[in-house]
């Protein structure tokens, strides 16, 4: 049912009529609308898009980059532990631009409203000056627009997808440079005509490549899994050596590696990674988490899996071979893995995975980054705007409808299902760009243009201009976002140009801080800590690019200066382009009396109203509940992986001999099973911790109203987590060496010393208490609170229930502290072992079902309604969509509340808190005389 009342009804029908009129009288005119209720993208083809945007070539070609360019395995893994942190900071500054920007007056009403862009709209929000004319032709979005469109594009991956589709068909040949890039032109002519047809068709094909990508990374940790387990065996039929311990050993992890093989020649000093190597490394983990400005829901699973991966990598492929080897390292594992088999299958597996992750990334860009170039033409400052940012309706249901008319049947396709105006334009714009790039690179080989393209627009587009929308955070926050001004919007304009009152400057803009536009969104501290670390993260590689690198370097026949001085070019060439705008801008201004005029009139749509209680309920309250909801569900989600990954350990430790008497265990698997428990035993630490921390942010979304609950509530999660973190080292290095922990059990042990008893029993005792007491104080601490609620006796019993868990959960802790003991080392230290683990499980199992019964339960319902997909749920997406860069597909995540700052007497218009989503806009742009 229409929230809206039949004046505003009249409004909108008037503000249509100015949109055809313009439309019809002004060839300039660029007019889109928002896709169709059954267009619009769902919650599951929305997580698709994003993990295939983000899991493409860069988690199987980068690994070797950055081996090669650290020279180290523990530097690899820390630059891939540091590029986790980067991604995640990343995301926090995304978020926050994406819930503030853009702003408008609507009615009155401040609010923020999500609309296609992303990178374009946030940094002409901030970096205001050197423009046109006010708010027409920005430098920084000339910068930003013609660098997209330059660097931003599939040619990269087109290639990537060309060789391995090659290779896959002939792995022993070498596919010569005419052939591959053939296939390439070939791929991006068809990923733009896909979705130039069928809007839906694409979505579907991202969906079912999504698929195969996860399918593929499970296949590479199910296999690692295998590998250790020693289930897998090499054509000789030996089990396939685990080499984890060997490439991460402690003193030998920094350091480069030597040839360990029977017989070679480990003499002689390498040389370590230097800077430019680890800046080289750096921008392929960036390239790797490219598109995590869109993940706000799935970066968590994202980064779980590269870093799982990395790991497989480590434990299947000697770190000698991942630096000298001939060929990547994913390469490497699976000719390892599935060596048995023979001949080149699995040269022909991993080449046929990788084509398909390839053409996955390839599809998704396309949509998203055809949307963006759109969205750029809509600025006006690049010839044929029209064209390439008006949508077109090339689409296969206007082919089915015209056959029709002619006779064919085609009874076996739905005319209406897929008949959608597309960005044509756009796409075109996109596929010549990609184009000029595969070609200019022609006298390269196809490996040295893929590392040369990659790692160009993942300097330029994510480091370069990362660099200045994290800064853009701290100016906002130190200097302030600029006026709000009123949305000259279709419902207010009438026929005559006046507003809806006959005077357009009625509502004045509203000025306000950026502490009070985020306020209940995003916390000031995390704000600027996350942007912090973004703005460090981005300058290293653009900074550390420029440092020479050395002979041992050069594992690519590119210059190492090639990539940063090819995007100053660019960057070089959209400052001339500015420049040449103005020049014909004040030409024609001076010599034919035109000025260039650009507005834009945005239409907005009703989304989802905050609820029956939202007069009672103060706005603030309800975005602080509503903002938290999301690290809340992601951390949930993270402790229930590895909640399952700590039961695969344990089920393993239990396979070698956990809970059997030592006698009865095979010498041989003696320090397996002690490995999987020492495992399982780092597992449970961080699982506690987390699982606290989880409760703990549930509770101050419903306790936020007593400030010493909040205090109470982050001094414990502080607590629990910094002692967790130090008794999680003290366990981990408990022994020296740490190998020692199960090597020295073996039928030949190695040499090393543990800590003494007290110095281990002391600190487990304490770990215990303090979970205890988290146990206990978490679920009573808001116990007042709930019974003091307004609801009826029985869901308070069942709320308290719930809350109960926990101190269930404490049970199995107190428990459990009697066998703290057997982590001692005793004659029987695999029987003794078992309790202890056992009520462990069970501690974590009853505080992770706690915290999932009150925290995962609005997760389920927004799904529900997603799959619904009703009318009010369109207006959520923005949480995924502020940084989709698409043209307002409407993504059902329900974001946090829009600050809404009502004008003087407006006091009902605040009371209906409604949340809007811009649905369609006219941008007109000309020369007036």
């Amino acid at each position: 049912m229409d929230p809206r009342s039949p004046a505003d009804a009249s409004h909108l029908v008037a503000g249509r009529l100015v949109n055809e009129l313009i439309e019809t009288t002004d060839s300039d005119a660029i007019v889109t609308d928002a896709p169709k209720e059954r267009f619009r993208l769902g919650f599951f083809s929305s997580a698709c898009l994003v993990i295939n945007c983000m899991v493409g070539t860069g988690i199987f070609n980068s690994p070797t980059t950055v081996i090669r360019g650290t020279k180290s395995t523990g530097g690899a893994l820390l630059l891939w532990f540091f590029g986790i942190l980067y991604g995640l900071s990343g995301v926090h500054v995304y978020i926050e631009y994406g819930l503030n920007v853009p702003r408008f007056v609507i009615d009155g009403v401040e609010q923020a409203v999500p609309r296609s862009g992303g990178d374009l709209h946030y940094l002409q929000f901030v970096y205001r000056w050197l423009y046109y004319k006010k708010d027409t032709v920005l430098l920084s979005g000339c910068l930003y627009g013609i660098s997209f469109i330059c660097i931003q594009n599939m040619a990269s991956n087109c290639l990537a997808f060309a060789v391995r589709a090659l290779q896959a068909a002939h792995p022993s040949e070498v596919p010569n440079n005419a052939q591959a890039r053939g296939v390439a032109l070939a791929a991006a002519a068809a990923a733009c005509m896909i979705h130039s047809v069928s809007r839906r068709g694409g979505i579907w094909l991202s969906n079912f490549l999504t698929c195969v990508k996860l399918g593929i990374l499970a296949v590479i940790i199910g296999t690692t899994l295998g590998v250790v387990g020693g289930g897998i065996k090499d054509k000789n039929g030996a089990p396939i050596p685990n080499v984890f311990i060997e490439n991460t050993f402690y003193e030998t992890a920094f350091q480069p590696p030597r040839n360990t093989t029977v017989g070679a020649d480990s003499s002689g000093q390498l040389e370590p990674g230097t800077a430019n190597g680890y800046a080289a490394a750096f921008l392929a983990i960036i390239f790797s988490y490219h598109g995590f400005g869109q993940a706000n829901y799935v970066m968590a699973l994202v980064s779980l899996l590269y870093m799982v991966v990395n790991i497989c990598y480590m434990a299947v492929v000697p770190a000698f071979e991942q630096l000298h080897g001939d060929s990547v390292v994913a390469l490497l594992f699976f000719r390892k893995v599935f060596g048995w088999v023979g001949n080149d299958t699995p040269d022909r597996i991993f080449n046929a995975f990788l084509a398909l992750s390839s053409f996955g990334n390839v599809i998704v860009m396309t949509y998203t980054a055809a949307r963006m170039k759109q969205e750029i033409a809509k600025q006006g400052f690049i010839p044929l705007a029209k064209i390439f940012g008006q949508n077109t309706d090339v689409s296969i249901g206007r082919l089915v409808l015209y056959l029709r008319k002619r006779g064919w049947r085609l009874r076996w396709i739905s005319a209406h299902q897929h008949q959608e105006p597309t960005p044509v334009g756009a796409l075109v714009l996109h596929w010549v760009s990609c184009v000029v790039l595969i070609l200019a690179t022609y006298n390269a080989t196809v490996d040295d243009a893929y590392d040369l393209l990659s790692k160009t627009m993942a300097y330029l587009i994510v480091a370069w201009f990362g660099v200045f929308l994290a800064a853009g955070i701290l100016i906002l926050r130190v200097f302030g976002p600029p006026d709000t001004r009123p949305a000259q919007t279709a419902e207010q304009t009438s026929l005559d140009g006046l507003g809806r009152n006959g005077n357009p400057d009625q509502n004045p803009a509203l000025r306000r801080t950026w502490s009070e536009m985020t306020a209940g969104t995003v916390y000031g501290w995390l704000s600027v800590a996350c942007a912090l670390l973004y703005l460090v993260g981005n300058l290293f590689p653009v900074i550390a690019s420029w440092v020479p690198s050395t002979a041992t370097f050069d594992f690519t026949q590119i210059s190492w200066w090639a990539v940063p001085t090819v995007s100053w070019a660019v960057l070089g060439f959209a400052a001339v382009w500015w420049l040449g705008f103005l020049a014909v801008a004040k030409y024609r201004e001076h010599h034919q009396q035109k000025d260039f005029v650009y507005e834009i009139r945005p239409d907005f749509d009703w989304a989802e109203q905050a609820g029956e209680d939202c007069v009672e309920d103060s706005g603030r309250e309800k975005r602080r509940r509503d903002g938290g909801k999301i690290l809340a569900h992601e951390t949930v989600v993270l402790a229930w992986v590895l909640y399952i990954i700590y039961t695969v350990v344990a089920l393993l430790g239990v396979k070698y001999g956990v809970g059997k008497l030592v006698e009865d265990v095979p010498i041989l698997d003696r320090p397996t099973a002690m490995m999987w428990r020492w495992i399982g035993t780092y597992f449970y630490i961080v699982i506690a911790a987390l699982v606290k921390v989880v409760i703990g942010l549930f509770l101050l979304r419903i306790c936020s109203h007593q400030r010493w609950q909040r205090i109470t509530l982050w001094s414990l999660m502080g607590i629990v987590t910094v002692y967790n973190i130090f008794y999680l080292f003290l366990a981990i290095f408990a022994c020296r060496p740490v190998e020692y922990q199960w090597m020295g059990y073996g039928p030949d042990p190695i040499k090393g010393e543990c800590n003494s008893t007290p110095f281990v029993t002391i600190p487990t005792y304490l770990a215990a208490i303090l979970n205890v007491l988290a146990d206990w104080i978490l679920p009573l601490l808001p116990a007042s609170l709930v019974w003091k609620t307004k609801m009826e006796t029985r869901k308070k019993v069942s709320v308290c229930a719930v809350m109960a868990l926990g101190s269930i959960a404490s049970i199995a802790s107190i428990v459990r502290l009697p066998y703290a003991y057997s982590i001692l080392d005793n004659p029987e230290y695999l029987y003794t072992f078992e309790p202890i683990a056992a009520w462990s499980t069970i501690e974590i199992g009853l505080g992770l079902t706690a915290s999932s019964l009150a925290t995962l339960t609005p997760l389920f319902r927004k799904i529900k309604i997603f799959r619904q997909a009703s009318h009010h749920s369109r207006g959520g997406g923005v949480s995924l969509g502020y940084q989709m860069r698409k043209t307002r597909d409407a993504i059902p995540v329900a974001p946090p509340d829009k600050a809404s700052t009502p004008t003087k007497g407006d006091e009902d218009v605040e009371a209906l808190k409604l949340k809007r989503q811009q649905s369609d806009e006219i941008m007109l742009y000309r020369f007036d005389p």
